[in-house]
């Protein structure tokens, strides 16, 4: 079974495509198209979901700042998570009251990422050690 949080890893080949195109074909600025294609690495192991967690986040919070680049989101087809997240005047209270739960608990988990980073680091080196010594 794939769980939908692995989408933006193993999923996604085609709307990075889409996404990278579109960056490419609206933007001028080298500097600023760098900003928005940043790289979020497949996982190879169990800890690295993490690592491409904090790179989803970080790059959710730089395209959030770019209003037509949301709005080609919430358009795009190949692009599901976006538009799910996004309340409507028809969305019914107890999804409104599950969005607001994810938005309030999305800084939260942002907060945490360094401890939870400590954590993955202190396991891959004790992982690597093992593999080492074997």
């Amino acid at each position: 079974m794939i769980l939908w949080w692995y989408k933006p890893y193993v999923l996604s080949a085609v709307f990075s495509a889409a996404f990278i195109a579109h960056i490419e074909a609206s933007y001028d600025d080298e500097t600023i198209k760098n900003e928005l294609c940043q790289v979020v690495p497949i996982p190879n192991h169990d800890t690295d979901f993490l690592v491409g967690l904090v790179k989803q986040m970080q790059n959710q919070m730089r395209w959030s700042k770019e209003p037509a680049l949301r709005e080609w989101m919430i358009n795009n087809r190949l692009d599901g998570f976006t538009k799910l997240v996004r309340a409507s005047e028809d969305t019914p209270p107890e999804e409104l009251a599950i969005l607001k739960r994810l938005k309030e608990a999305g800084p939260k988990a942002a907060a945490n990422m360094p401890k939870l980073m400590g954590e993955i680091m202190q396991i891959t080196a004790a992982r690597q050690a093992k593999t080492a010594n074997a």
